[in-house]
């Protein structure tokens, strides 16, 4: 897809992203190998399954199942060496699922440089990003989301380098999950500009600690940001016990403090958001 199409298809309306796809899997049942993104290649079906599931509810773009995708995470799973093969197959399950419906957004989620042994680690932003993106380009998704990024620096050196290979639509979250202080959210929001200015067709914030503080933020950053702004909370900090979370902020809660943000042209969830979560807020939207 073109930027200017893009941009376009984002000034016609507020526009649907899906919700957290990893918390919906990892809800559906055991995980292989503790790697979410490894049902792309052992149970697609299942990635499927959750595509479809939101794109029911609402979604207007589905996001690839490669957040984890990174030679990091596919160390820690036996997996090396599978990695542009697994961000293959994540965009053509969505893709697969998506048809004519939905555009196809590939995710390449943060990696924090201490938890990446290697060459992947401690090296450059091209290091450690170029095989997952390369991974996605092959197929290729319609544009590419990067999230939860909880260092600016290193998401705006991520962007300058698409932009030397790629025309591909950017969608830039970053992730603040402290307490909100003035300072800090200015800071984030001259981030999201800056982001802007490298070539970010559309930044804004993700995750985070739930639909208020993304709203907060995002408040600070629209007379500062030029470009349309983006929200995909979750539903809420995480609690009870076991290997499956529990996301407090239920479904019309959730999408009610999303509505009437200034300038925000793309609203979706992220952690513990669910197909319900993003129906509700279609249903509000319309």
């Amino acid at each position: 897809m073109k930027r200017e199409k893009f941009r376009d298809f984002l000034r016609r309306k507020v526009r649907i992203l899906d919700g957290g796809i990893t918390t919906h899997l990892q809800s559906s049942g055991p995980v292989a190998d503790l790697l979410p993104e490894s049902l792309n290649l052992f149970d697609p079906g299942r990635v499927m399954k959750t595509h479809r599931a939101f794109l029911e509810a609402g979604a207007e773009i589905l996001s690839t199942n490669t957040f984890g995708a990174n030679r990091s995470g596919l160390a820690r799973a036996g997996m090396r060496g599978r990695l542009r093969e697994m961000n293959g197959e994540g965009v053509r399950l969505a893709r697969e699922v998506a048809g004519d419906r939905a555009l196809v957004g590939g995710v390449i989620g943060f990696q924090e440089r201490s938890l990446s042994p290697g060459a992947g680690g401690t090296g450059s932003v091209r290091e450690r990003y170029e095989e997952p993106l390369e991974g996605l380009l092959d197929s290729p998704p319609d544009l590419l989301i990067l999230e939860t990024f909880t260092d600016a620096q290193e998401a705006i050196r991520l962007v300058e380098m698409i932009r030397e290979s790629t025309s591909v639509p950017v969608i830039a979250f970053l992730s603040e999950g402290r307490s909100g202080t003035g300072e800090t959210d200015r800071m984030v929001s001259e981030s999201l500009r800056e982001l802007e200015r490298r070539g970010a067709d559309c930044v804004g914030i993700n995750c985070s600690a739930g639909a208020d503080s993304v709203v907060r933020i995002l408040q600070f950053a629209a007379p500062l940001c030029r470009g349309p702004l983006a929200a995909k909370p979750s539903a809420g900090l995480p609690g009870g016990q076991g290997t499956v979370p529990i996301y407090p902020e239920r479904a019309g809660t959730w999408s009610e403090n999303l509505l009437g943000l200034n300038r925000v042209r793309l609203l979706g969830g992220c952690c513990g958001v669910s197909p319900e979560h993003i129906r509700v807020l279609k249903n509000q939207l319309d």
